[in-house]
């Protein structure tokens, strides 16, 4: 089931991580990970809850997204957000593609609570299709696809815009992948804050 935080926000308190649950700091936003699931393109359930988390700098930015993409009649869907290291190495060992999955090695801003993935919705979160499928690992995922109908085109360049007018950064290979560039210098993390978070570890990676 997608989660809709309610509205209006209450206060948030970040993790000693830095982290923040996406679900109460940015009213408006579904969160719907595909991860927690077994039909995903990695073909078992990575993730144990539907909350998803990033630095409280990064959501700051989703709220402008997300408050862009209602003026456009569109919802914004969280698909994946904060990542723990300890499944980034998981990606990696079932699909080892660097276009793809970020090697553990050097990580990913995923793992830095810095990089989120987004499709967009109707206002009561209704899924609308785009070029590809969500990790769908082909020439269709990318920005510079345009074989398309040009409706999901458009779809796919709307969600682009909205995101870069709010501070994310786009990735070509994949048209749902956003980066917040200026927290690319933060710790990769290995925290489960579904868990008790106080009983995670952060790795001790710079």
């Amino acid at each position: 089931m997608i989660h809709r935080p309610n509205s209006p926000p209450v206060p948030v308190r970040a993790l000693p991580s830095g982290l923040v649950d996406v679900a109460r700091a940015c009213p408006g936003v579904f969160v719907d990970l595909a991860y927690r699931r077994p039909d995903n393109v990695f073909g078992r359930a990575l993730y144990r809850c539907n909350h998803a988390w990033l630095l409280a700098a990064t959501a700051a930015k989703l709220v402008d997204a997300a408050v862009d993409a209602s003026a456009h009649g569109h919802a914004i869907v969280i698909l994946d957000a904060y990542r723990p290291l300890r499944i980034q190495r998981a990606m990696w060992e079932l699909h080892p593609d660097d276009d793809f999955v970020a090697p553990p090695s050097r990580g990913s801003l995923h793992n830095r609570g810095a990089a989120v993935d987004v499709t967009l919705a109707t206002p009561d979160g209704g899924a609308l299709p785009m070029p590809s499928d969500y990790d769908e690992f082909s020439p269709r995922a990318s920005h510079r696809w345009d074989g398309g109908p040009i409706d999901l085109v458009r779809r796919r360049e709307l969600l682009r815009a909205i995101m870069e007018r709010a501070g994310f950064a786009s990735y070509h290979a994949e048209w749902w992948h956003y980066t917040d560039r200026e927290n690319a210098d933060k710790p990769l993390l290995d925290v489960d804050p579904c868990c008790d978070a106080d009983d995670s570890r952060e790795a001790d990676r710079p």
